[in-house]
Parts: structure tokens; C-alpha cells; sequence
């Protein structure tokens, strides 16, 4: 710690508000021993005060006493992790053996399960159960802020193993680690970390963390999130800004990373954390821009703003964060195309697209109806009307099964996402929506690759604008699909759905073994059917049926599942399995089925069936045909003229030589 600091002595205390008590009464024994105790008793945490007084004292402090308890495990968020955080940067520009952090644990709250930042895990930790503090932690503490020039090292402690042996400490303090033993606390690096390499991330690049939901209510989450999204998008209108995927930067949320850390897995060199506090029709933003090489601030500042000026605050903070960073936002380029000015529209938008993230029929329908408060609200709001269409048609082809309801969903979903259009012809989500709805809803490729390809040139530093466009550029058979999902993946390194269409892409361009590593990854992230379905069907494609068996016996319930087993027990000379899985099939699905059928028959080697199937699948347009050019599974139809046929017959848009 700077030897020029004049409040070298300061303990700052960290808590979260239900252990103020606690916090408290570790205070005032402190204090009667002479020791100078910062601890903030503001009932009203954060803001201005915090932002100036807190950050500050964290820098200049001599100790940093973080308070840890099952209340503090419990909250994932909160002001207390932000100073946590602060104090982990700290020690950036610490000696690694210097004395800093000073854990307290006030109940049972076990070391080895709490959530606590890594550092706090380098750090001997001490008991003071419900925070009476005995006269021996005082003088501890009050050693550790004495003027001995030597810096105070982690010592030995009976039944923990040391990494680093113990030198430069006086004999009274050896003494007294004798006698305390295990409550020792000394702080140290472990001894063998491995070096790290030079971080160089691109210039200009940023992430948006999702902002802290400071308002009390777990239900205004939605709230702290859209903000956050809604900053995000708007600093992505930047052309010469490289800004982190959504999914990537919220992956962060709850947990005690260090900003460093952050920059380091999103590539990006600055990192915009924050707070939302939302209270009647008052919303505090607490912002602050951190570079993400060397942890230290780049610009910070507190909003404090009535309900209806939090749109113009989202500009505020975009034009704020360019600023700092040196790069010039052009006029009318600091929010995102498709937006609008009414702040109770944009809340219900958000409450909207939180809802639609959960995707279960329940939810979708409580975010249908939030859009549709939405767009009452502004029906000119174009990003509301997109995200309208693309719920509906998710309803449509998910959980409706009278045939009139679901062309009538359909209809209305392709009337929302192309009024979208007419509204904001300058949104790329509103283009990345209009394909998403059309390929789902209809056989019009060539409206469908028109949509996918606006929204990837308005925007091609967006991930999902071209994760979309990839998704659906592999099927018309297109090379440039696999450039478009790897920049997707290094706009949104940590998002497993992104890794799960590379591996897709890579399925379809018969690229198996590089499919297979990019799906397991993607497994390790998030483990769901979706992704055990596409590592069943790159196996089958790629000769391994034992294999795809492990995936496919999984999840017997699905249709794509009945699909896998049928070819698998097949491959594996056991019909008469193979025939009852494809026999649950047609008694599942029956019509809407035919595209499966033919696939299966195609592997089972009788291509005269097969085409029979995909005969009957194109008079009744099943959209399982926006495959039939891509799909390996049908490549030992693909020199039979009557196939070529029914492939020229779908009107694929041709691919650019």
C-alpha cells in the first residue's frame, strides 16, 4: 500500500444491510482500541455519496474487512460485492504478500461454499460469531496497521499447507500467530500460479455488465437488465466501437469476478459495470467504465433522473462512454434504430423480451401481453412489433394444435414483424426478427435470406444478427456461413448457443469432427436436448451409430429422438427396434412428420420410399424442406434425378459463385 497515503491506519468494513448489526458491533470494538473504522450507516446505499466517498476510501484504506455471512451468500447482487470488487482491483497494485484482506464470517458460513471473490480465498479467515469481537482481533488488527516497515506475510497455520515460508516478521508477531492459531488471517498469493499471458484485446472494443437491480424487489430485475441491454445496444450503433455480445456480458452476473478477469474471457479492453435504483418515479443509475488491462477507472459518473428521462439516459451514458473512450459518436447514432421516446412503452418492452428469454408457453403468453401493452403505448415503437411477431410465431409452432389457431398466429406474426420493417427500415433486430418469423412460418427463401442478409450489413458487429444469418445461409448451401458464425463466436465467446450453431454449420458442411468439438464444448456450457440431438445426428452422419445411440436413448420422448433411434437400432442391424421407434413417429406426429420419414428411409437405404416421402412432404409444404439441399442425412438421394428435382423445385435463392 503507498507509503504516502495519509489514512494508513483506516479499516474499512464491507457488509451487506441484514448484517448491519454485526457490522456494527465489529465497529465500535475496533474503535475503542484507538483503530480509525470506515463503515457506511447510510440507510440509502450507493449513488452520488457512495460513489464518491465509498470508491475512495476502499483505494486509500490500510485494511479491507469484508463481512461474510449466509446473508451475503444468499444475494447474488449487491453494493457490498461492488466494494468487494473494488478491493480484489486493489490488490493489483499490491505486493503479493502484502496484508490487505481481512475475511470476518459472522455465523457457520462455510469457506469452502461461500461466494466470495478468489481472493478472499487466499486470505486467512476469522470467526466472530454474530460479530462479537474479542480484545485479541482488535490487537490483531492493530498490529497489521502498526509502523513496522516490514510488510506482514502469511504465517503457518496447524493443519492448513503453506505455499511460502515464512521471513522479515518479528519474533512478538511469530509468538502471537502461535497462540491464535487457526484464526490467523494473513493474506497471500498461492505459490505457483502460472504466468499469465500479455492481454491485448482489440482497441475500442467494451462490454456492457448487466447493471446491479439495486431497488429491492427481485421483480424490477427485468428492469436492471433491459437498461443495461438497452446502453449495450446503443453503444453497438458505433461503428468503430467492437462491443461484447449480450449473452457473454450478462454471463456474469451474480458473480464476484474481477474486471480483469472479465476483459480477459469477453477479449474486450474496457468493461461498464453498474447499478440501478428504481423507486416510484425516480430511477438512480450509478455508471462507471473500467479498463479492463490495468483495473483502473476511465470515467465514472451518478444519474439521477425522473421515470420519464431514462430513454434520454440511455443516450446520456452511450455519448459519455464513447467520450471516454476517444471515439467520436456521430449525431444521431447514440441510440439504436427501432426504439421509442415512451418510457412506459419501453417498460413494458422490457418486462416483454424478459419474458420471451424463459420460453415456456406461460411465459410467452405473459410476454405477448406485455407487447401488446407495448405497442398500444407507441404503435410506432418498430422493436416492439418484432419481438411481437416472433412470440407469436413461437407459439404457433410450439404449443398450438388446432390448425386455424395456427395459421391465424402465424398470419399475425408475419403481419407484426413486417410492419417492424416499414417502421425503422434502419433496425437490424427488426430484419434479424422478419427472418426468424419467415422461416418458420413460411417456404418464401428468398424473403427469408433477404431479411437475414439486411440485418447482418446494418449491423455486422452484431452476434445474433449474424448468428442468424449463418443458421440460415448453411442451408441454402452457402460458404460464408462458417466465417459469419466464427465472428459471432468472438463477439459472444461465452454463449453455448453460439457454439452450438457453429457446431451445426460445421454439421451441415460435413466438417464432423470439428461439429463434434464444437457441440461437447457447447454441452459443457449448457446441457440440453437441443444440443444431445445435434451430436446424435453428427454422429449418424458421420458413421458412428453406437455413438449416437448414447445421445439419442437420452430423451426418448422427442420426435427428433424417435428419428435418431429409428437410424441408429438400424445401422445396428437391429430392425426390429428400428421399426417401432419409427412407428412411434408416425403415431406421434403423422403429417407433420414426412421430412423425418424420408430421412429415416434414406439412411435405412431405400431411396425409392424416401423420395415417396419427400414427395408428399413438399404438396403439403412442410417446412422440414428448407433442409432437403443441406442435410447429410440425405446424401445417398442426391444423384437420383427425381431428388434433384424436388430440391430445384424449392426455389432456394443461388448461391454466389
Amino acid at each position: 500500500m503507498p507509503e504516502q497515503s495519509p489514512f494508513k491506519r483506516a479499516v474499512f468494513i464491507s457488509y451487506g444491510s441484514q448484517d448491519a448489526e454485526a457490522a456494527g458491533r465489529i465497529c465500535e470494538a475496533l474503535q475503542a482500541t484507538g483503530i480509525e473504522v470506515w463503515l457506511d450507516r447510510a440507510a440509502l446505499r450507493g449513488g452520488d455519496s457512495w460513489d464518491s466517498q465509498i470508491k475512495k476510501q476502499i483505494h486509500d484504506c490500510a485494511l479491507f474487512l469484508p463481512v461474510i455471512s449466509a446473508h451475503t451468500d444468499a444475494r447474488i447482487e449487491g453494493y457490498f460485492r461492488r466494494e468487494w470488487n473494488l478491493a480484489t482491483r486493489r490488490l493489483l497494485d499490491m505486493a503479493h504478500d502484502a496484508a490487505f484482506l481481512v475475511p470476518v464470517v459472522i455465523d457457520d458460513t462455510r469457506e469452502s461454499h461461500a461466494r466470495v471473490p478468489e481472493e478472499f480465498l487466499r486470505a486467512q479467515w476469522t470467526r466472530l460469531p454474530g460479530g462479537e469481537t474479542p480484545p485479541s482481533f482488535a490487537h490483531r488488527v492493530s498490529q497489521l496497521l502498526g509502523d513496522d516497515d516490514a510488510p506482514v506475510r502469511r504465517q503457518a497455520v496447524p493443519g492448513r499447507k503453506v505455499e511460502h515460508r515464512v521471513r522479515g516478521v518479528g519474533l512478538a508477531l511469530i509468538a502471537l500467530l502461535l497462540v491464535l492459531g487457526a484464526g490467523a488471517f494473513w493474506y497471500s498469493q498461492r505459490a505457483s500460479e502460472p504466468p499469465v499471458a500479455t492481454f491485448a484485446p482489440p482497441p475500442h472494443s467494451v462490454a456492457v455488465l448487466a447493471f446491479a437491480n439495486m431497488s429491492g424487489d427481485s421483480d424490477e430485475e427485468y428492469f436492471s437488465d433491459g437498461l443495461s441491454e438497452e446502453i449495450l445496444q446503443s453503444l453497438a450503433q458505433i461503428g468503430d466501437l467492437q462491443v461484447a455480445a449480450r449473452t457473454s456480458s450478462f454471463s456474469f452476473k451474480g458473480a464476484a469476478v474481477d474486471i480483469p478477469t472479465a476483459g480477459r474471457k469477453l477479449n474486450v479492453g474496457a468493461v461498464l459495470e453498474g447499478s440501478v435504483r428504481r423507486a416510484g418515479a425516480r430511477v438512480r443509475v450509478t455508471a462507471q467504465l473500467i479498463n479492463a488491462v490495468t483495473g483502473f477507472h476511465i470515467w465514472s459518473e451518478n444519474f439521477d433522473r425522473e421515470f420519464k428521462d431514462v430513454i434520454a439516459l440511455q443516450s446520456e451514458i452511450a455519448v459519455a462512454v464513447a467520450s471516454a473512450l476517444e471515439i467520436r459518436l456521430l449525431p444521431g447514432k447514440e441510440r439504436a434504430p427501432g426504439g421509442t421516446q415512451n418510457p412506459q412503452a419501453l417498460d413494458a418492452f422490457l418486462r416483454g423480451r424478459a419474458g420471451e428469454r424463459i420460453q415456456d408457453e406461460k411465459n410467452l403468453r405473459l410476454a405477448l401481453a406485455a407487447l401488446d401493452e407495448a405497442v398500444a403505448l407507441d404503435p410506432q415503437f418498430a422493436n416492439a412489433h418484432a419481438l411481437r411477431g416472433d412470440v407469436l410465431a413461437q407459439l404457433a409452432n410450439a404449443y398450438v394444435k388446432d390448425p386455424a389457431e395456427d395459421r391465424r398466429l402465424q398470419a399475425d406474426a408475419l403481419q407484426a414483424v413486417r410492419r417492424a420493417v416499414a417502421i425503422a427500415p434502419d433496425s437490424s433486430s427488426a430484419y434479424g426478427w422478419l427472418g426468424r418469423v419467415l422461416s418458420s412460418t413460411t417456404s418464401d427463401y428468398a424473403a427469408t435470406d433477404a431479411a437475414y442478409r439486411r440485418s447482418m450489413e446494418l449491423a455486422p458487429g452484431n452476434a445474433s444478427a449474424l448468428v442468424g444469418y449463418a443458421s440460415f445461409a448453411i442451408l441454402m448451401g452457402r460458404a460464408d456461413a462458417l466465417p459469419a458464425v466464427e465472428r459471432a463466436r468472438q463477439l459472444d465467446p461465452l454463449n453455448p448457443s453460439v457454439l452450438a450453431t457453429l457446431g451445426m454449420v460445421q454439421f451441415y458442411s460435413r466438417r464432423y469432427d470439428e461439429a463434434r468439438k464444437s457441440m461437447l464444448e457447447a454441452m459443457e456450457r449448457w446441457d440440453n436436448r437441443v444440443t444431445q440431438d445435434w451430436l446424435a445426428l453428427n454422429e449418424l452422419a458421420s458413421g458412428n451409430p453406437a455413438v449416437a445411440l448414447h445421445y439419442c436413448e437420452q430423451q426418448t420422448a422427442s420426435w427428433s429422438t424417435q428419428s435418431c433411434l429409428a437410424i441408429a437400432y438400424h445401422k445396428l442391424g437391429r430392425r426390429q427396434e428400428a421399426e417401432a421407434a419409427m412407428q412411434r413417429l408416425k403415431d406421434e406426429e403423422g403429417d407433420a412428420g414426412m421430412y423425418q420419414y424420408a430421412v429415416i428411409h434414406a439412411q435405412w437405404g431405400e431411396p425409392a420410399e424416401a423420395i415417396k416421402w419427400l414427395e408428399k412432404a413438399a404438396e403439403l409444404k412442410d417446412p422440414g424442406l428448407i433442409e432437403i439441399k443441406a442435410d447429410p442425412l440425405l446424401d445417398p438421394l442426391r444423384n437420383i434425378d427425381r431428388f434433384k428435382d424436388l430440391v430445384a423445385a424449392q426455389h432456394f435463392p443461388a448461391v454466389a459463385p
